[in-house]
């Protein structure tokens, strides 16, 4: 242990240094969890049908079929639905960031009153049915080991959902003058 002179203060800093010959705990990503989700679309049945084939002439690289699953063809699997996920998750982003954005255009644009009104409730509608699907998946989420299949949702997944929608709502804009609208009337 040693004393240093802290910066800045009148007081002495204590420096310990310790070495442990434990080796370090690397942490990764945690657990992944499939969307199944994936599996209705036929862009991903052709995809996965077109891969396989490339999956299963693997095989012969392998002394056995299990050992080639385990080593090979799962990993791959995994990357794959990892691959169109994160793809599909990139699409939803992108989808909503352009409805959001035609929002604010409608809004700085000089439309008359009336024609801005049918806009943006056709925008709204855009919106509400791309988060719609998020917003069933939570309420038909049997994964949950504290809930049975079939069973309502508890409190706190309803809370969740509230919050959810409760983030997603514009409660104050500003406008091509600078002022900040707060009021829904303001807002639209």
């Amino acid at each position: 242990m040693e004393t240093v002179a802290a910066a800045f203060t009148d007081h002495i800093s204590a420096v310990m240094r310790l070495s442990v010959d434990v080796p370090i705990v690397r942490r990764g990503q945690g657990f992944w969890k499939m969307n199944t989700a994936i599996f209705g679309e036929d862009a991903f049945k052709e995809r996965k049908t077109q891969k396989w084939a490339v999956w299963w002439q693997q095989r012969r690289f392998h002394p056995d079929w299990p050992m080639s699953w385990g080593r090979y063809t799962k990993k791959q699997i995994h990357l794959f639905c990892i691959q169109k996920e994160s793809e599909r998750r990139r699409d939803f982003v992108k989808m909503e960031k352009f409805l959001c954005e035609c929002i604010y255009d409608v809004l700085r644009n000089t439309y008359p009153h009336g024609q801005k009104i049918i806009l943006l409730n056709h925008l709204k509608t855009k919106i509400t049915s791309l988060h719609g699907d998020k917003r069933l998946l939570i309420m038909l989420d049997n994964d949950k080991p504290n809930r049975l299949v079939g069973e309502r949702p508890t409190l706190f997944d309803i809370l969740q959902m509230r919050k959810r929608q409760e983030a997603r709502i514009i409660r104050s804009i500003q406008d091509e003058c600078g002022n900040i609208q707060q009021t829904t009337k303001g807002i639209i």
